[in-house]
């Protein structure tokens, strides 16, 4: 998220989504190249990549425009909302995921924590600050969604063709958007600006798939999730440290209770985590 608020001094929120899913989508491809990874697909999977196409560009959008207008603390703390949604959703679409007290207790948290972010705003005097939290979790609603989506779909198509093509049928729909929206920021580039690109596309969007991509095939799901409670603290620290974005008690107490709640539904119980370190255990060996 802070690296998205330098993008934007100098490009519009469609721009910026092109040029980083742009670098993204780049270096994944090279990566399924060097592992000679088959790219194409059949006419059955067409439909299922437009509707995850579309989704993706409404929540990359959302994402972005809530990002221009928020604050980047604000925004590291209501989007991972998302996983609690996450759960919520998939219990009415996978048997399976059931919505124990435990993942209820850390949605209750989570909830407390949004709530604290807006608590003691005024309607009056920070109306686009509002505006862009609302997108922020209609972003992460969307992002919900679209993981539901794709958990459905990742069954008949590689989880590496559907991040690839949301990328390459994406990235001409955000620089046609950017054309028809503007500029944007206006700012002329810089080296921070451009650091941030590089750092949004070519190390988040691609290296970390790669990375989490590993980490998932070797261990629990669940227990590499875990480590997402830090991300809205690293969010609001960042936030302070590079954007002098300033801190108040609610920020903190709802980066602190986000957290909280991400620990809570996400850490897997001891024997599953047992059994899954063995299994990961096996597969490396």
């Amino acid at each position: 998220m802070v690296a998205v608020k330098i993008g934007l001094v100098a490009f519009s929120p469609f721009t910026l989504a092109g040029l980083r899913f742009m670098l993204g989508g780049g270096t994944i491809l090279g990566w399924a190249l060097l592992q000679r990874i088959p790219l194409r697909i059949t006419t059955q999977e067409i439909l299922p990549h437009l509707i995850n196409t579309v989704i993706f560009i409404l929540e990359i959008s959302t994402m972005n425009f809530g990002v221009h207008y928020t604050l980047a603390a604000h925004s590291s703390v209501l989007f991972y909302i998302y996983p609690f949604l996450v759960a919520f959703f998939a219990r009415f679409f996978f048997p399976e995921e059931r919505l124990s007290w435990r993942k209820v207790s850390g949605m209750l948290l989570a909830f407390g924590g949004v709530l604290a972010v807006f608590a003691g705003q005024s309607w009056g005097d920070t109306t686009a600050v509002l505006v862009g939290d609302l997108l922020i979790l209609l972003s992460a609603l969307l992002l919900a969604v679209q993981t539901i989506y794709i958990k459905k779909i990742a069954r008949k198509i590689a989880p590496l063709h559907i991040v690839l093509w949301q990328c390459f049928l994406g990235v001409p729909t955000f620089f046609v958007l950017g054309a028809w929206w503007g500029q944007g920021g206006g700012a002329s580039l810089s080296w921070d600006v451009i650091i941030a690109i590089f750092y949004q596309g070519a190390v988040v969007a691609g290296f970390c798939f790669l990375a989490w991509t590993i980490l998932i095939r070797d261990y629990s799901p669940s227990w590499v999730s875990s480590f997402f409670m830090s991300t809205p603290l690293f969010g609001v620290a960042l936030s302070t440290l590079l954007l002098r974005e300033p801190l108040s008690w609610n920020l903190l107490l709802g980066a602190g209770l986000v957290a909280g709640g991400l620990y809570i539904i996400t850490r897997p119980d001891k024997q599953r985590k047992k059994l899954e370190e063995e299994k990961g255990s096996q597969i490396r060996s």
